[in-house]
């Protein structure tokens, strides 16, 4: 089975509390269209490739392993990723690659899971895991558990430019409880924690140049590197897309979906 992952972005993106042991958030995730692609086959065992990760460590094999536990499935599968979403991007890439495996395995192993059962599997790999088995733009809350669907959500537009930057999650989210205070303009309070990372400077000449084109709103998405512009008219998004590109690593569009 060939299965697309597709990405998301936080259109926003705060930290509300602590429980103790995980933060807590409220964000609004959106699933676009960029993708990865997964292959599935049964095989004599488990085993995942195509990224530089060990295999032991990937969310697909824990996906693989967590579902076949909990449901005593016998059969192995083997997993070649396709991989098309940058990694530690916050674009929720393996995150949806895990999810989407388990939504895979549940059809090919006629399962019949329900949506609130895969969620709970989903949650035990990650809290973004949990996300992209309803994958529909959502307000999220808690620790990423809490998913309500929007009833009405207007389609957006824009660019994701990822220029490489690699930042560490940890290091991010102490920064912020380091110096919590927010900027009432920031769409994504865990830019506050980029400051004093190498290179984070980085993010914000980003959005410099994304709001030099005319996007409404310009933001990192998760906990970066990729920084998103929404644009309302396609004249600046092509010409935004034309002229960021030459500067560049990764320049994509995008819609929600």
């Amino acid at each position: 089975m060939k299965v697309k992952c597709n990405a998301k972005i936080n259109l926003y993106f705060k930290i509300v509390g602590n429980d103790g042991e995980f933060h807590l958030i409220d964000s609004c995730f959106v699933p676009i269209n960029l993708y990865d692609y997964i292959n599935i086959r049964r095989a004599s065992e488990d085993y995942v490739y195509g990224v530089n990760v060990k295999v032991a460590d990937n969310l697909i094999y824990k996906a693989i392993k967590l579902l076949k536990s909990v449901y005593s499935v016998n059969e192995c599968f083997e997993v070649q990723i396709i991989k098309n979403i940058p990694v530690l991007s916050g674009l929720g890439g393996g995150s949806s690659d895990a999810a989407f495996t388990l939504l895979a395995l549940n059809e090919i192993l006629n399962l019949k899971l329900s949506e609130d059962e895969l969620s709970s599997l989903a949650f035990r790999l990650g809290c973004d895991v949990c996300f992209f088995i309803k994958n529909k733009p959502s307000h999220v809350s808690g620790r990423g558990e809490i998913i309500e669907p929007y009833e009405h959500f207007k389609p957006i537009k824009g660019l994701l430019i990822y220029d490489g930057l690699l930042f560490s999650t940890k290091d991010i989210y102490r920064d912020f409880d380091n110096n919590p205070t927010i900027n009432k303009d920031y769409i994504n309070d865990l830019e506050n924690g980029v400051y004093n990372q190498t290179n984070g400077h980085r993010i914000f000449e980003i959005k410099n140049d994304l709001n030099k084109y005319n996007a409404s709103v310009s933001s990192m998405t998760g906990s970066g590197g990729c920084v998103f512009g929404i644009f309302e008219k396609n004249k600046d998004l092509n010409q935004a897309y034309k002229e960021l590109r030459k500067k560049y690593k990764k320049v994509y569009k995008f819609k929600s979906l």
